[in-house]
């Protein structure tokens, strides 16, 4: 077999490293030596239980995982050491035969760029999102800033030179192809979503059944300063006082204490609200009573290369989806206004009405239900993604 190196800062042992690293990892193997490279958090790796599942996992699927542990400190060092642990391992892999790097994001990139000039190997630059406007939107820098210019000028540094280049939205794609002047870039670019594995969410053999609640829910990270959180809340106010009966819940591995004080400020009945953690395989079950999920994000550049996991699962269980026009990536044109959701052109207390309206008609529709799958199973699969990351490989090292 040839032999892969795969790079993510993301932990293996978090939510996205199984969703989005070691679902796609789990095909390639079939195909490929693979050496995966993670960074893993302190707390992560005290839980030894799951730490030996899933080097257990690893080694039943060939997998040479090597763990560094996930450093705080000021994030400019703190970048730079990991730049230099992942360009040494890279040192080294290359010597066992390594022949190509996919990297998930953008510092693993920098390391792979590196390594690609000084021992001629290619890589994947998998980009996640637009990592540069992605930090300018959530203030950790500042537009036009030094750190800003240095990071857009690396961005077009990787997507040169790398072998192939992954995009979350065919949004980014456009707009990076309109913004850098490189040729076949259209080429170059391959667009591939964040995919979900449709077995977990019981999809061949799940049928639709009456739902005697109606729950609104939302899940992932509220706090992040790309959510927009007090939007939620006033839509949550909103549904609360049209619907007396209607329940509401949050998945997410926030403080809930802090989700809690700010529903409270808002003179939101918390009794309605459940707040609960939920790993990967957890869900489906905690997800598919729902009657809507809501997802409310900033209209900001730095969220045009973003698609959040929770979109495709809500779609994969068959639950429509209220999301706010433009919000992030290409939400808009998988939803409008159809059985798969409404789309919000603003936050006023019409646009709430209209789209509250408009997913009281989807509740209890066998037809939206039907409708969400199949959107999920076109576009969100699991083995769509792994049959184009396949394809990319054999391209790059044929």
């Amino acid at each position: 077999m040839k032999k892969i190196a795969y790079f993510s800062r993301d932990g293996l042992l978090e939510p996205l490293g199984q969703s989005q690293v070691l679902s796609y990892l789990r095909n390639l193997s079939k195909f490929y030596d693979i050496t995966l490279v993670t960074f893993e958090k302190k707390n992560d790796l005290k839980d030894f239980s799951k730490l030996s599942n899933q080097k257990l996992e690893c080694e039943e699927l060939s997998i040479k995982w090597r763990i560094f542990k996930f450093k705080y400190g000021p994030k400019y060092i703190r970048h730079v050491i990991d730049i230099f642990k992942f360009t040494y391992i890279g040192f080294r892999l290359k010597f066992k035969g390594v022949q190509l790097i996919h990297c998930r994001s953008y510092i693993p990139a920098i390391s792979a760029l590196i390594l690609k000039k000084l021992c001629k190997i290619d890589f994947i630059f998998d980009m996640r999102a637009l990592w540069p406007d992605e930090l300018v939107s959530a203030k950790s820098i500042k537009e036009n800033s030094f750190a800003h210019k240095l990071l857009i000028f690396l961005e077009g540094l990787l997507i040169k030179n790398a072998g192939k280049v992954v995009s979350l939205t065919t949004k980014a794609k456009g707009y990076l192809v309109s913004k850098l002047d490189h040729k076949d870039l259209e080429k170059k670019i391959s667009v591939i979503p964040t995919c979900v594995d449709l077995d977990k969410f019981n999809f061949d053999n799940s049928h639709f059944h009456f739902k005697e609640e109606f729950v609104v829910m939302s899940f992932g990270s509220f706090l992040n300063g790309w959510f927009l959180i007090d939007r939620l809340i006033d839509f949550f106010c909103y549904v609360s006082n049209q619907k007396l009966d209607a329940k509401f819940r949050l998945i997410t591995r926030d403080d809930k204490k802090i989700l809690e004080d700010l529903f409270l400020r808002a003179n939101f009945d918390i009794s309605r609200l459940e707040i609960l953690s939920a790993s990967p395989n957890e869900i489906y079950k905690n997800i598919s009573d729902s009657a809507i999920c809501v997802m409310f994000y900033a209209n900001v550049k730095g969220k045009w290369g973003s698609c959040p996991t929770r979109f495709g699962e809500s779609l994969a269980s068959g639950i429509p989806i209220i999301a706010n026009n433009g919000g992030i990536g290409d939400t808009a044109n998988y939803i409008q206004e159809s059985e798969a959701g409404y789309l919000l052109d603003s936050f006023s207390e019409t646009s709430f009405s209209k789209g509250f309206n408009h997913m009281q008609k989807l509740f209890n529709s066998e037809s939206s239900f039907k409708f969400c799958k199949e959107i999920a199973y076109k576009e969100f699969s699991l083995p769509l993604a792994n049959d184009r990351y396949l394809k990319i490989y054999q391209e790059l090292i044929s």
